[in-house]
């Protein structure tokens, strides 16, 4: 979002910044207990991406749903080995994932329409990739905000499992 900030006001930027780690994170919380943190790092970047570009992109609240929508269809599963690896694979996974996002923001705007029920269906993405869904990480949106408390690390552990433990 920030590289392609050109014509927006840093009011703005931090805006859509604070949405977009308040929507992966509530995903990433939701997925916590899941095989592997790993394994859903590319949705939380993804719908990271799309929220920040969807917003700066003016995109109304049925488009952008649209844009999160799609952004949450198909994110690859990274491995493991890749997340906890060393080298550039890490930051390369997550550059992949947000350019999924960026591009489920581009079909949206052009009015392309995704699953809107896709965390909550009972094949959905909160299914497929938990063991247990927290579905409670969706709630209190606009009234709580987890971006106050996911700034730092409270707790020993994986930093994918960071955001989701602070959250819960």
């Amino acid at each position: 979002a920030w590289a392609g900030a050109r014509g927006h006001t840093l009011d703005e930027l931090i805006c859509a910044t604070v949405a977009a780690y308040e929507i992966a994170g509530r995903v990433g919380c939701s997925l916590l207990l899941s095989s592997n943190g790993g394994e859903v790092s590319a949705a939380v970047h993804a719908v990271g991406a799309a929220t920040a570009l969807g917003l700066l992109s003016g995109l109304d609240a049925e488009t952008l749903a649209h844009a999160l929508a799609l952004a949450l269809s198909a994110p690859a599963v990274v491995p493991l080995s890749v997340s906890l690896g060393g080298g550039d694979g890490p930051a390369l996974a997550a550059a992949l994932a947000a350019a999924a996002g960026a591009e489920a923001v581009t079909l949206a705007a052009a009015g392309l329409r995704g699953p809107l029920d896709l965390l909550d269906a009972r094949d959905g993405l909160l299914h497929s990739l938990a063991w247990t869904p927290l579905r409670a990480a969706h709630t209190g949106l606009g009234r709580t905000w987890l971006t106050e408390t996911l700034s730092y690390k409270l707790t020993p552990g994986s930093i994918w499992h960071q955001p989701a433990v602070q959250g819960v």
